[in-house]
């Protein structure tokens, strides 16, 4: 018999909230995050786009150890607060005999490219002596998960995945196989991101796919709305204890819902434009519902991609009929990304917080601004007001630049 996963803690390091139960009152009441970022609004650079999700209230301090945590990028700072936030709320105790059967897989887009921005600066007007040399531990990809690892001491399997804004579905989807193959009984996994640097911010603000609406932060991103002029980045982190079903009922453990699913495919279409047919997604969406043994017909809801651009959303609606057929205009959808950003390589990890939230209290969150519908974008997407209903089985879809695609299957613990 295949091994079970469940969800038993969850971790958000969000610009809608440090931990669980303010993340769920600003999604399930359509609260935004959004607002004028400082270092953005304040460059001489001149960004047009000056908002944003980001957490200006951010303090590590209460939650790490000054020494261990001197070295750490902001990036990896979240990462690790968010696993301690998750470890926590799953009430997992660490020891020596239980600790190699406990792993972490982390995503992110970036990575800490905020501390390469800086050692930059310092070493133009200050030179090779003042470089930290603790620099390149604190830049690279893996500092999250390898962080995470050190920190709370946790020896089991541990690698990242850089896939762009899928990149947290790929390291959830990761250690579902990993559990359920029996290579761990608990894995951390999620994804953590901190966008806020001039080269990336310019890099994006330059390819006009960001809002500009910069006097109406909290109005800015409009997911399937007619007038939606663009995504907003955020930064974040999200991380889930997954733990396999069996080991968390002997621990007595909590248990959020059971993840069951996990699809991905390549859109193999261009490095920077959307391929427009969904058919790709439509892969990896209809892989997952595979991997979780339901059809169409069983499914109840859709966490979605939902960044609020205009190539995207449409994808995304082409992706779901194309997946769901005659039951797409039946099946609810809705997006966290309209009161909080895209955190790109975090995106799906606070899909998935927010997914098991919903499977907990049978509540769908609104997607907010959704005021005037796009012809083309004609699904039932739950605007502005959160939804009750009997939810089993909820579907959560994801989309990275490059072309990858990742989907995911939750579902009601019974």
């Amino acid at each position: 018999m295949q091994r079970r996963v469940a969800i038993t803690g969850l971790g958000p390091i969000s610009p809608i909230g440090k931990e669980r139960e303010t993340f769920w009152r600003f999604l399930v009441n359509g609260i935004s995050g959004i607002r004028v970022v400082p270092e953005i609004a304040n460059s001489p650079l001149g960004f047009k786009t000056q908002i944003g999700g980001n957490i200006p209230d951010f303090d590590p301090r209460p939650y790490l150890d000054k020494k261990k945590g001197r070295h750490f990028s902001r990036f990896t700072q979240m990462a690790v607060v968010a696993a301690g936030l998750a470890i926590a709320d799953a009430h997992l105790t660490i020891t020596a005999d239980n600790a190699p059967r406990i792993g972490v897989m982390m995503g992110t887009g970036i990575g800490g490219h905020e501390a390469v921005e800086e050692q930059q600066r310092i070493l133009q007007k200050d030179g090779l002596s003042k470089i930290n040399p603790f620099c390149a531990n604190a830049t690279f990809s893996h500092a999250a998960a390898a962080e995470i690892s050190i920190y709370y001491g946790l020896t089991g399997v541990n690698y990242s995945l850089s896939t762009g804004c899928s990149a947290s579905a790929n390291a959830l989807g990761t250690a579902l196989d990993a559990i359920r193959a029996g290579k761990a009984d608990v894995i951390l996994a999620g994804g953590a991101e901190t966008p806020f640097t001039e080269v990336v911010y310019a890099s994006f603000d330059g390819t006009k796919q960001l809002s500009k609406k910069n006097a109406a932060p909290e109005q800015a991103i409009s997911p399937y709305d007619l007038n939606r002029d663009g995504f907003l980045l955020a930064e974040g982190a999200g991380v889930i204890v997954l733990e396999e079903l069996e080991h968390a009922l002997r621990r007595g453990a909590y248990i959020y819902g059971e993840l069951c699913g996990f699809g991905s495919s390549a859109d193999a279409y261009d490095s920077y434009r959307m391929e427009p047919t969904g058919a790709g997604m439509a892969r990896a969406m209809e892989a997952a519902l595979r991997d979780a043994d339901i059809t169409p017909y069983e499914l109840d809801y859709i966490c979605s991609h939902g960044s609020g651009s205009k190539s995207a959303d449409l994808k995304e609606t082409h992706a779901i009929k194309l997946t769901l057929g005659d039951r797409a205009k039946s099946v609810p959808v809705s997006t966290i990304k309209s009161v909080m950003g895209m955190p790109f390589g975090a995106s799906t990890a606070f899909q998935l917080i927010a997914a098991a939230l919903m499977l907990e209290k049978q509540i769908v969150i609104p997607t907010m601004n959704l005021t005037t519908p796009d012809p083309e974008c004609d699904l039932d997407y739950v605007p502005n007001t959160a939804r009750e209903m009997i939810l089993n089985y909820a579907l959560l879809d994801s989309m990275g630049l490059g072309g990858n695609n990742a989907a995911l299957v939750v579902k009601r613990y019974k």
